[in-house]
């Protein structure tokens, strides 16, 4: 029974990255709804955001001209040699015309994918949350039989005006997400009529810290090494995450700022030296949220 339970408290580790938020009270949850995800190949065929280095300036110059008089005529000295004189040139800077979102920047295309993520935290919207969770990849050291134990298939109701934190991404945080730059391997932005579709690529990092500490954290609910040992209580010898292949697809209404879609996956490879039963180890544990159906 020991060895068991120790078992189950492994997958805690395993899974925890993906971890079942607080259900709050005005919340209905089902299981085996069927929510469309956005198929990857969406992403396609973007186009690449433009450089982060959007002025261009100008080096101070100088030069020697010739002294003319009001005709035109060059002036001369006593000694019949023309007078000169010496300009400087200032620097300036020039920026590019500003063509929207076609012209933003990869910092830009974050800083708006922030805000408009943010927004429904703060304004509490209501939404429809499909949370599916699977191993994709190679386990060891666990019963397939538990295995299943722990596939995750359900969807969520949240009403408008209710709290969200603990539910929507990061979870936990007052805050949606806080990407930047050197946190993504890419952000794009497309616009489909009145609508801004937001790719977001997250890269791999082993052990990311939870909240502002590391990049994943920064999007998503992470599990640390302090968090995995207070999940095991008879003991842990080491714990490793690798999180790997997330991203964040939006779709905004430009003329609101209104998230109408969302999605956030991530995947993540976990490995745990347990003192009681040795290494436990499962590859590619793949948790998506689709959030759909907003009320604002």
């Amino acid at each position: 029974m020991k060895k068991f339970l120790a078992l189950l408290t492994a997958f805690a580790v395993l899974f925890a990255f993906a971890a079942c938020n607080k259900k709050e009270e005005n919340t209905v949850t089902t299981t085996g709804s069927v929510v469309e995800t956005i198929p990857r190949d969406a992403f396609d065929n973007w186009d690449e955001p433009v450089q982060d280095e959007v002025t261009e300036q100008i080096p101070e110059e100088t030069s020697v001209v010739e002294v003319t008089n009001a005709e035109g005529e060059t002036v001369t000295n006593e000694s019949g040699e023309a007078v000169t004189e010496t300009i400087t040139q200032k620097p300036v800077t020039t920026q590019p015309k500003d063509d929207g979102p076609s012209s933003w920047t990869t910092a830009q295309i974050l800083d708006y994918s922030n805000k408009a993520l943010d927004k429904v935290k703060s304004s509490k919207a209501g939404y429809t949350k499909h949370a599916v969770m699977n191993i994709y990849g190679d386990v060891s050291g666990i019963p397939d039989v538990l295995t299943k134990l722990f596939q995750k298939d359900e969807t969520t109701t949240m009403s408008k005006g209710s709290d969200n934190t603990n539910d929507f991404p990061a979870a936990g945080y007052s805050w949606s997400t806080k990407l930047r730059p050197e946190d993504v391997a890419s952000a794009k932005i497309r616009v489909t009529g009145t609508t801004y579709d937001i790719l977001i690529e997250l890269g791999t990092e082993k052990n990311p810290g939870k909240g502002t500490a590391s990049s994943y954290g920064r999007a998503v609910s992470v599990i640390d090494a302090a968090e995995a040992a207070n999940i095991i209580p008879f003991g842990i010898n080491s714990v490793d995450m690798t999180y790997h292949d997330g991203y964040i697809y939006l779709q905004v209404d430009s003329t609101t700022g209104r998230v109408t879609f969302a999605e956030f996956s991530a995947a993540a490879d976990a490995k745990a030296d347990l003192a009681v039963i040795g290494v436990v180890q499962a590859d590619s544990i793949t948790s998506t949220e689709t959030f759909t159906n907003f009320v604002w």
